[in-house]
């Protein structure tokens, strides 16, 4: 009752025409009051308020400031040591991987076999990775507390955590790498009642709606420009929360393997398009993060080392990367404008060469196949390339000229101005810790956050 009265108060002195810190649902004829409470752990013994340094890789000064006064937010960019994979062509919605979440049939099916893809993916990285973490929602990685059991079967070597759970945690600064699956994105009154909390008192009216906008967002490629659509707030206040839980949440997870000090660099996989401040080296579809690269790259894992690039011959010997000739040309002319694999399916990362080829003159013809060929090869050497090739076609070849690098590696373009303001959001274009003097504490969690020093 005393939490009533006093919401009451705070809205009678508030002039605005809807209220915030109460709200009825006609629905159920509750009242829910949403207030903010003070934090005073900070305080001595005398009541006095101490001046504190934080730093914390996610800090929002316009959120910490409804609970302390922000003398001074410095950023100081600090490079994490990781190669970042990265889905583009899905959101990975909790409900697309949790069958019991849908009702139709389909819907249902496709959910369980996305989750058997996802179970095969963390299965693969775990080979790769001796200590390998995975975050996502509890109702997929599970929840002791609670006793919600993990909805996917997981080598030993894997750890799960969910999302809420992992920020300020140290214990997994010694894995490899990580898996982030989805997103922590919760329901719009979600995340306007947490509006309604932190912005009670502020004579500003807070604008609600119904559903969310979009507004294009660029990720932080090391290579080239891309963007997808992402749902926001309309209110700038609501749209911090949104962030501070959606994006804020998986950099955390990515940062709880430690990068900055790391001795060697990490991975991490994030499945999900929800653009990060982040540099993302390599940027997949589903189908490419959960079958290993693009359609090249997956009929390369295939095989021993060695490629033809005909189209006649990669749609006899992929059938299901590529249903025409015409298919297969293009994709192989793509790769080449490219010149490089994405190696998620293993560690390395060697130079590939390219080498033209041509079947051999039959003994007793005089009549020699005129066009050649290319092929990729893992082999400098003409004479190893050629040999591997011969088995893998069943038919002598002969060859010409040397091998040329198939991947040169290309310094990565500025980015431009345009590609710059898709991130706006973000502080800086290198990872970074907002470091925050206040007269009281900011929040604590973030990279390598050191202790609080008063």
């Amino acid at each position: 009752m005393a939490e009533l009265l006093h919401a009451v108060c705070a809205e009678y002195f508030v002039a605005r025409r809807e209220c915030h810190a109460l709200k009825y649902r006609p629905a159920t004829g509750t009242i829910t009051v949403y207030l903010k409470k003070s934090i005073s752990r900070f305080h001595d013994r005398q009541g006095n308020e101490a001046r504190v340094l934080a730093i914390d890789a996610n800090a929002n000064e316009q959120l910490i400031g409804q609970f302390f006064e922000v003398v001074n937010l410095t950023t100081i960019p600090a490079d994490r040591r990781v190669e970042v994979f990265q889905c583009h062509s899905t959101r990975c919605s909790t409900t697309s991987l949790v069958p019991g979440r849908n009702t139709n049939p389909k819907c249902k099916r496709e959910a369980r076999r996305r989750l058997k893809e996802l179970e095969r993916f963390i299965a693969q990285r775990a080979k790769q990775h001796p200590r390998l973490l995975v975050v996502g929602p509890q109702s997929i990685t599970g929840n002791r507390k609670v006793k919600v059991r993990p909805l996917i079967k997981v080598p030993a070597n894997v750890a799960l955590a969910h999302f809420g759970a992992i920020r300020g945690i140290d214990q997994w600064k010694d894995h490899d790498a990580i898996v982030v699956i989805g997103r922590h994105e919760p329901p719009i009154e979600g995340i306007e009642d947490i509006a309604r909390c932190l912005f009670s008192t502020d004579r500003t009216p807070l604008t609600f709606s119904q559903d969310w906008t979009t507004e294009e967002r660029g990720y932080r490629l090391k290579r080239g420009l891309s963007g997808v659509d992402v749902v926001r707030h309309p209110d700038a206040r609501v749209q911090a929360i949104l962030e501070q839980m959606r994006e804020g949440e998986t950099q955390q997870a990515i940062d709880r393997l430690r990068l900055v000090h790391a001795t060697t660099p990490k991975r991490a996989y994030v499945l999900s398009n929800v653009p990060l401040d982040v540099d993302v080296d390599h940027l997949l579809t589903w189908d490419e993060m959960m079958n290993g690269g693009g359609r090249i790259e997956q009929a390369w894992n295939t095989l021993d080392g060695v490629m033809p690039l005909q189209a006649a011959w990669l749609v006899a010997q992929f059938p299901r990367l590529w249903k025409t000739a015409d298919a297969a040309k293009a994709g192989a002319r793509e790769w080449v404008k490219e010149g490089r694999f994405t190696n998620i399916y293993t560690l390395s990362n060697s130079t590939l060469f390219k080498f033209q080829y041509r079947p051999a003159c039959a003994p007793g013809r005089k009549v020699r196949q005129r066009a050649w060929s290319w092929c990729l090869s893992l082999y400098a050497e003409p004479e190893v390339t050629r040999k591997k090739l011969e088995v893998l076609l069943g038919i002598a070849v002969e060859m010409r000229g040397t091998g040329i690098p198939a991947a040169v590696p290309q310094p990565a373009p500025r980015r431009s101005r345009k590609h710059a303001n898709l991130s706006a959001p973000y502080l800086a274009l290198g990872a970074s810790h907002p470091v925050l003097s206040t007269e009281h504490v900011a929040l604590g969690g973030g990279l390598e956050s050191p202790p609080a020093a008063a």
